[in-house]
């Protein structure tokens, strides 16, 4: 039969494409987070090599170096940091943004569509609502600091000659560069300080999706709410399977919440599984009907919902009345937002039912 494709088919088709859609956001996710595990490597090794350069001025013989090695000190540790600072940039002000639009818009998916595995959520939750931004800055905020110190208590030691104490102390125009390199070498700590502020500040770049629920949801920090509904459709679809199970065992098909456009697989209709029934009257005129003459009551072992809470699988034990057997049986169920199932697939084997005995033969 042909006809035109029906609004639930189309909206299966959405509900697929926006659970894909929600998938393939890791792949840019675990993109952007490889690219800044490699920057921050780089400025591991640019660390390491700037107080290598350090020791090896420290350890050496100053008197007979063009520049005073304290000079050379404060200036390495200048480059230090501004090495350090280019790669934070990268690392936090390019990379850093681009994985919080990704993971923005994850929200906002598990926001929008409580199907969706609570992922980013609860990572909102453990990091205390505010993000990794804050301890990720500590990775290069305490080299600079460190750096800074060192720049200064080199040049202090310059200016006051603790290498030789019997000269009178530097002052007037040779003061000058020193100065500047201790200025920036303070800067460059405090600037990074202060422009964090922004990196995950989530609400004001959320107010672009026009939608003020979502934004006020952010502003309040109110994370749990998500979880909260996560767990609801957890249970719901652990409950609509326990009722399927139970309304099995009690004959009782209109309590079973089939959408109309339900779709069946069963070894137990005629031409078994590879036969798609549709619709939620041929369900019940082709093969409820023969059931209730068949089934004695049901058993729950137990039941499984997948990762984006849009199906769930029940596990039972089903006693038959003539031919006297039971099966073990597990039934697969997809569940719409507006939880009725949309499609259901028995697995068994069928043959103590259409076959009595052959376990004799």
């Amino acid at each position: 039969m042909t006809g035109n494709p029906s609004p639930d088919a189309d909206t299966k088709t959405s509900t697929a494409s926006a659970e894909s859609e929600y998938q393939q956001l890791r792949q840019y996710e675990q993109q952007y987070d490889t690219k800044q595990m490699e920057i921050r490597k780089l400025a591991s090794i640019w660390l390491l090599a700037a107080l290598g350069a350090v020791a090896y001025l420290v350890r050496g013989d100053g008197s007979k170096a063009i520049v005073n090695p304290m000079i050379l000190i404060g200036v390495v540790g200048l480059m230090g940091n501004i090495g350090l600072l280019v790669l934070w940039i990268l690392d936090q002000l390019v990379y850093h943004n681009l994985l919080n639009a990704v993971f923005l818009l994850g929200l906002r998916m598990e926001y929008a569509n409580r199907n969706n595995p609570p992922i980013r959520t609860l990572m909102m939750l453990f990091s205390e609502k505010r993000g990794m931004a804050r301890y990720q800055l500590l990775f290069y905020l305490i080299p600079m600091v460190f750096l800074s110190f060192l720049v200064i208590i080199a040049l202090l030691a310059w200016m006051w000659h603790v290498t030789d104490p019997s000269q009178e102390p530097r002052s007037g125009f040779k003061l000058i560069v020193p100065l500047i390199i201790m200025a920036f070498a303070l800067a460059i700590p405090l600037w990074v300080t202060w422009r964090r502020r922004d990196l995950e500040d989530f609400k004001v770049v959320a107010k672009e999706f026009g939608d003020e629920e979502f934004t006020a949801y952010l502003a309040g920090s109110r994370f749990e709410k998500v979880l909260s509904a996560a767990y609801q459709q957890t249970s719901q679809l652990h409950s609509i399977a326990r009722g399927y199970v139970h309304s099995l065992g009690m004959g009782d098909f209109d309590a079973i919440p089939y959408d109309s456009d339900v779709e069946l697989r069963s070894p137990l209709y005629p031409g078994g599984s590879s036969v798609l029934l549709v619709g939620r009257s041929d369900l019940k005129a082709v093969w409820w009907a023969p059931l209730s003459n068949l089934i004695a009551g049901t058993e729950v072992i137990e039941t499984y919902v997948n990762e984006n809470l849009s199906a769930v699988t029940i596990e039972f034990l089903c006693h038959i009345k003539a031919p006297a057997c039971t099966l073990r049986i597990f039934d697969r169920f997809t569940i719409n937002p507006e939880g009725r199932i949309t499609s259901q697939e028995n697995f068994f084997d069928p043959r103590d039912v259409t076959n009595p005995g052959w376990r004799e033969v």
